[in-house]
């Protein structure tokens, strides 16, 4: 198999890709169903298009909310507190004021700092001109301790409370800005066969107002009462989109028969994007809804185990914009409008992985597209493909012959034979211990040249083309040093 670097049209030939046209769960859904839809004009049927198009960068929760999600937006819900009020305030502007859209959760009890980022934000920014105002997106969420219709309306009141001075700003504030609100159930239940999952000890420590309501652990469907209550919320234009996080096809399924109001979003981690076929089916099929991708920068952290699935996505983003292999695997899921919170704490990844960052991606051709999804599932199974085994050991003989050649133009001198005689000639060298000549290429036509590696001192003869025997002919020797070029004309 041998690939094409630098094509045009992207990192891999079309023709060595025959045997690998997504073979994996997910790729019908990924590659031809409500996630890769495309929004271009082009690409609708003229009754079909808004009059509004969707803006780059984001996507449409569902027809009936018309809601416009951001695509990129930071997670900040596992940081540490100290740490997410500082993110946020160095978040960089957003391309074409797209809303900044922030994970967290009721549990990580960092809403609070989330608010206060916000804050800090818009006045190190400063007002936008004309009179606009920016837009933050916030995601938190209902603890599984709080799952039932009373205590979900706890914690939203209480998540409410730790964002009001974002929710409604103070008039005096040098910037005016507006904040959706997005709540998703974060777990269906509490499962005792989850190791970090303490279900008894967090029930018994829960306050004593949110006790007095019935306990989760006693009703495995509390999920559906809760939804209930999210649901209610929402219709009362408190809350501007609701969703789930981390359910099985069951329990969705389940909701789904039971919902007034179907949810817009689901956050679930990558392996369950991946690997959870009956999920993403169910999803796809009966529901309009955003998928959203938590714990995605733990799949780059893999690159020592899979050296050439990481590789790949080195060289595609170097042909696809000059990005780092980080922003080239984060650029996928926005081309297929899955939206992704990638978290970090270093100021210079915030903006590689910005949505105008990721938009300079260029789009991906086919061959490319499917094997990054490919090296993804690569990165993280920890093992590598015999394909990206393969594109591995290949990358590195390329990079041997580089250097190699690099070492040979240090120590040689490169030398230039340039034909003036009006037929064609041949260069031979001259072994002077022995007086035997060794052709050096074919023959050089009138005008053409020949260029190889030497070294001072040695000797060349040139010959017009199959008079090698004829006296006459033309000597030349290296006078140059090694990393030095020295031209010769021949002229017979």
């Amino acid at each position: 198999m041998s690939m094409m670097l630098g094509s045009v049209n992207g990192l891999t030939d079309m023709r060595m890709y025959n045997n690998v046209q997504m073979t994996l769960a997910m790729s019908s859904l990924l590659l031809g169903g409500t996630l890769a839809q495309d929004t271009s004009e082009e690409a609708k049927p003229a009754e079909a298009r808004d009059v509004d198009e969707i803006p780059k960068g984001m996507t449409r929760l569902d027809k009936a909310n018309n809601l416009l999600f951001p695509l990129v937006g930071l997670g900040v819900g596992n940081l540490h507190p100290n740490d997410v009020s500082p993110m946020i305030e160095m978040a960089p502007e957003q391309l074409d004021n797209t809303p900044l859209m922030l994970d967290t959760s009721h549990k990580s009890g960092t809403e609070e700092e989330v608010a206060k980022g916000i804050l800090a934000r818009e006045k190190a920014l400063g007002p936008l001109p004309s009179n606009l105002k920016r837009t933050y997106h916030v995601i938190t969420k209902v603890w599984y301790t709080y799952l039932g219709y009373e205590r979900t309306k706890i914690s939203v009141l209480e998540s409410m409370r730790n964002l009001k001075s974002v929710l409604k700003p103070a008039s005096n504030l040098p910037t005016q800005f507006n904040v959706k609100l997005t709540i998703l159930l974060h777990w269906p239940k509490c499962y005792e066969e989850i190791e970090w999952m303490d279900c008894e000890d967090e029930e018994n420590s829960l306050p004593s107002e949110v006790k007095r309501y019935k306990s989760p652990l006693s009703n495995p469907e509390a999920y559906l009462d809760s939804w209930r209550a999210l649901e209610e919320l929402f219709i009362k234009k408190r809350l501007d989109a609701i969703g789930i996080s981390n359910f099985g096809a069951s329990e969705l399924e389940k909701l789904l028969e039971n919902a007034t109001v179907t949810p817009h979003i689901h956050q679930m981690n990558l392996w369950t994007l991946f690997h959870n076929q009956a999920l993403t089916t169910l999803m796809q099929q009966n529901t309009t809804m955003v998928y959203q991708v938590y714990n995605v920068m733990s799949l780059f952290g893999n690159a020592v185990e899979a050296p050439g699935a990481y590789r790949f996505l080195w060289e595609l983003g170097r042909v696809n914009g000059g990005v780092d292999p980080i922003t080239a695997g984060l650029a996928w899921f926005l081309q297929h409008h899955i939206s992704v919170i990638p978290r970090t704490t270093n100021f210079e990844h915030l903006k590689q992985n910005s949505i105008e960052s990721l938009l300079k991606v260029t789009k991906y051709n086919d061959a490319d597209d499917s094997l990054t999804y490919e090296a993804m599932q690569s990165l993280m199974d920890g093992a590598d493909s015999e394909f990206f085994h393969n594109f591995a050991i290949e990358q590195h003989q390329k990079e041997d012959y580089q250097r190699l050649k690099v070492k040979e133009l240090s120590e040689t001198v490169e030398t230039k034979f340039v034909n003036r005689h009006d037929k064609p000639v041949q260069v031979f060298w001259l072994d002077v211990d022995n007086e035997e000549l060794h052709p050096q290429a074919g023959r050089i036509r009138p005008g053409g040249e020949l260029v190889i590696q030497s070294h001072e001192n040695q000797v060349f003869h040139a010959y017009e083309a199959g008079s090698i025997n004829d006296n006459t002919f033309k000597e030349f020797r290296i006078k140059r040093s090694a990393g030095e070029t020295e031209i010769f004309h021949i002229e017979l």
